[in-house]
């Protein structure tokens, strides 16, 4: 009766856990077929005006806030996740913030724990979004009722792995852009005639004497600066400019007696034009060379009507991650610029939804046709969207430029009046252009100008406070890559950026991945063109995480050897055994831990080995020697047990005196547990399972399942090794492990991996509960287990029975 009362319990634990799962997976699809978008919203608190949100757009299981922001810090909240904005003085509290969640949004100030709801959606697109989920959701549970009775009544691991990517499909991400090698190749720089620079004045001397002082060696035989003073209040303004264009040739001073506001300042300047014009805010700062390369793209076609540089902070043209500013200290801009002006300039162009005002290029071919700025604009703000989208009604195309970088110092003309000019100027354009919000993120997303981006973030992190930490990984999660993460938001904190280089399945390319403060950009770049994009950076510290999943791994390294410096500090930390064997996790031809035998038996191990996914040379001799290159020019090689120092210096003994033993240190501690009183032996299996991680014992231990033996595996496991007797809980986090561990009742842990692990977080977490841990005695399992007081081993081969796991001498470390 004991028996039948505990399998009972278990069914209803996994009933339980399997309908919260069905719900949470019916939430997400939910959350990721809404769609919705409104504003403006005030956000007001204790009737103070704490933000005002321009727009709120929904899409694809995310969303993102648009708006200005008076509080110094705002929380928002979804159901999924959370995001903290501080208050960017620069930016005139602007603000943009994209989050995960789509069902539910809530908001805070940084002192207050009480949050307030925002609506997603009105009523009428609430009833809309309920309705388009239940009606797919129909349709889908009758076309896949078998294998919902599957996972349901047998929690068949397969079939619920099918049911989620049917319904969740994950969306491929955009694909990333390609760096080509040509790219680094400048190309010729057409002619051009002289061009009509307008720069518009209010205030701001500072800026405005970085932006004169840059700007006059720029200008070559008849090009002509206007300059408006738009009846500045500080009246050493109109003292410098007056000065300035006493001494620049062909300079034209335009004093307005009262204020026109920028618009009106800039048509009565266009009222002036020649041709082609610039328009240039007086708190940008250009570059030498700036109007050869801006002007160049008006030559390759009349359907050009616009041409926008990159900037520090130019919305869509902004580095090194769009829409988000960044402010520069000195020197950078023109590490920047001195980098995409020596790129082949036709091959950073791409076409943009509108140009943006800061500086920004005008045909007078499309300004004869469409006109000048809309005065309804007045003091500024979207007026350049509106002129873009007009002659883009008319058949005319705008230009991201990735070959100029011009820098910004954004806004201070405008004071404190710049949050209120943005939200009126976002509100005009979105009644007359409904459609605009939905291109723009489309642009985001797709992000057509992230190749230019990511080689000026490159350059831009080689200006940086030290060396650049460039790590070499793979793109296969797991534990790997969250040391790695936790290595990169380190690395941001202290340094202000990271690349990451990861291995890629098809083709010798690596994804190059430039994390900062601002974000990530990434994009595509073939081996040949890897020293290329590393020139700008002085000094590198390069590690190696693992390169498992390279098209060529080989030739990825002789690419990076060839990028690096003498000077380059290089480390190799081991996630896994890659650089000894193509099997990375040491298993044989015979799917069994090898121990690294004599260099004949590898050989003979090595041609039996299943066809890798990756290209590998015809011996084991020639693998280990190409990576013996990198390794011999390694400072320091990092493992994380003693068996991985005794299994790399089997192989190469000359490294042993570079090789420091250094544990990770876990992500989460668990809570201690107390094993359960009565009810016979439930062994907990923590981890996603597959084949080197143990399936195959797991599948075997099953058959042992009784009333008073049980296994509970807390993860995944593979398809082809399910059995109805197990309990296959699914996914978990780690902050649910004792919680999990409780609630099915666990007396102990196995980590039942068969090859011999780096480190295993989930051994680990597993020792941190209190609970005893049994695991083969090989790798840095069998190094924790023995060093454990609750750790106990158990010989490589060992089949595993209900015996195994009473706590005797015999099975003590």
């Amino acid at each position: 009766m004991t028996g039948f009362l505990a399998r009972l319990g278990d069914l209803r634990a996994m009933l339980a856990d399997r309908i919260g799962a069905a719900w949470l997976v019916v939430m997400h699809y939910h959350a990721v077929q809404a769609r919705g978008g409104h504003g403006p919203i005030e956000l007001c608190d204790g009737g103070a005006a704490l933000a005002r949100i321009d727009r709120i757009t929904v899409r694809g299981g995310r969303t993102r806030i648009d708006g200005v922001q008076i509080a110094p810090e705002i929380r928002f909240a979804t159901e999924r996740d959370h995001a903290l904005v501080r208050r960017d003085d620069a930016q005139g509290g602007r603000f943009s913030v994209d989050i995960e969640g789509a069902l539910r949004l809530r908001w805070a100030t940084g002192r207050s724990a009480r949050m307030h709801a925002i609506p997603l959606a009105g009523p009428f697109g609430r009833v809309r979004n309920a309705s388009r989920t239940s009606r797919r959701l129909a349709a889908f549970a009758w076309g896949a009722r078998a294998d919902l009775a599957r996972y349901a009544l047998r929690g068949d691991p397969a079939a619920g792995q099918r049911l989620e990517h049917a319904l969740l499909p994950r969306p491929a991400p955009s694909p990333l852009r390609r760096v080509e090698a040509s790219l680094f190749e400048p190309a010729p720089l057409p002619p051009r005639a002289p061009v009509d620079i307008v720069l518009p004045v209010h205030d701001a001397l500072s800026d405005l004497r970085h932006c004169l002082a840059a700007l006059a060696p720029t200008l070559g035989p008849g090009d002509r600066v206007i300059a408006i003073d738009d009846a500045s209040t500080d009246p050493e303004v109109l003292v410098v400019l007056r000065d300035w264009v006493a001494r620049v040739p062909g300079a034209v001073l335009l004093e307005n007696a009262t204020n026109l506001g920028f618009v009106g300042s800039v048509n009565r300047a266009l009222g002036m034009r020649r041709g082609d014009v610039v328009l240039l805010n007086s708190d940008a700062v250009v570059p030498e060379g700036w109007l050869d390369r801006i002007m160049a793209p008006f030559a390759d076609g009349p359907d050009i009507a616009s041409v926008t540089p990159l900037s520090n902070d130019a919305e869509i043209g902004s580095v090194p991650v769009i829409c988000r500013p960044r402010r520069l200290a000195p020197g950078e801009a023109a590490a920047i610029d001195a980098t995409l002006a020596n790129l082949d300039w036709r091959q950073t162009l791409s076409p943009a939804p509108t140009g943006v005002g800061f500086c920004m290029a005008l045909s007078g071919r499309w300004l004869d046709r469409a006109g000048a700025f809309d005065p309804a604009f007045g003091p500024g703000y979207g007026e350049e969207v509106d002129w873009c989208r007009r002659t883009a009604a008319m058949g005319a195309a705008h230009i991201l430029h990735g070959g100029l970088f011009v820098e910004h110092r954004s806004g201070r003309s405008f004071g404190e009046a710049r949050p209120a000019l943005i939200a009126e100027g976002n509100r005009m354009i979105a009644r007359r252009y409904p459609g605009y919000d939905r291109m723009v993120m489309r642009f985001i997303e797709d992000d057509p100008g992230a190749v230019p981006r990511l080689i000026a973030g490159v350059a831009l992190a080689g200006q940086g406070n030290g060396p650049l930490d460039l790590f070499l990984a793979h793109d296969w999660g797991g534990g790997a890559n969250d040391w790695l993460m936790d290595e990169v938001r380190g690395a941001v904190d202290a340094r202000g950026a990271a690349l990451v280089l990861r291995a890629q399945p098809r083709e010798n390319v690596l994804a190059a991945e430039l994390y900062s403060a601002e974000g990530r950009v990434a994009a595509l770049v073939p081996l040949g063109a890897l020293k290329a994009l590393l020139a700008p950076v002085a000094r590198r510290c390069v590690v190696y995480s693992s390169l498992v999943g390279a098209h060529d791994p080989l030739a990825a390294m002789r690419a990076l050897l060839g990028a690096i410096h003498p000077g380059d500090r290089v480390e190799a930390v081991f996630h896994d055994y890659f650089p000894l064997c193509p099997s990375y996790n040491l298993l044989g031809h015979d799917g069994r831990f090898c121990d690294l035998p004599a260099p004949a038996s590898c050989e003979a191990c090595y041609r039996r080995l299943s066809a890798p996914e990756w290209v590998v040379p015809s011996n084991n001799a020639a693998w280990r020697d190409g990576w013996h290159a990198f390794m011999s020019r390694a400072d320091a090689i990092t493992v994380f047990a003693p068996s991985g120092k005794r299994l790399v210096t089997r192989v190469w003994p000359e490294l042993a005196p570079r090789i420091a033993i250094q544990p990770h240190r876990l992500l989460a501690t668990p809570e201690r547990l107390s094993p359960p009183g009565g009810g016979g032996t439930v062994v907990g299996v923590l981890g996603n399972i597959g084949y080197p991680k143990g399936a195959a014992v797991i599948r075997d231990l099953a058959a042992h399942s009784g009333p008073d033996f049980r296994i509970v595996v807390i993860g995944k496991l593979a398809p082809g090794y399910s059995d109805p007797r197990l309990i296959v809980h699914g996914p978990y986090l780690r902050s649910e492990i004792a919680a999990l561990g409780r609630r099915y009742g666990v007396t102990c842990w196995l980590i039942p991996s068969i090859w011999p692990e780096t480190f295993s977080f989930a051994l680990h977490e597993a020792l941190a509960t209190g609970l005893e841990v049994f695991g083969y005695d090989m790798g840095g399992q069998g190094d924790a287990l023995r060093a454990a007081p609750n750790g106990h081993v158990v010989a490589p081969g060992t089949r595993l029975d209900p015996s195994t796991f009473d706590v005797t001498p015999a099975l003590s470390r």
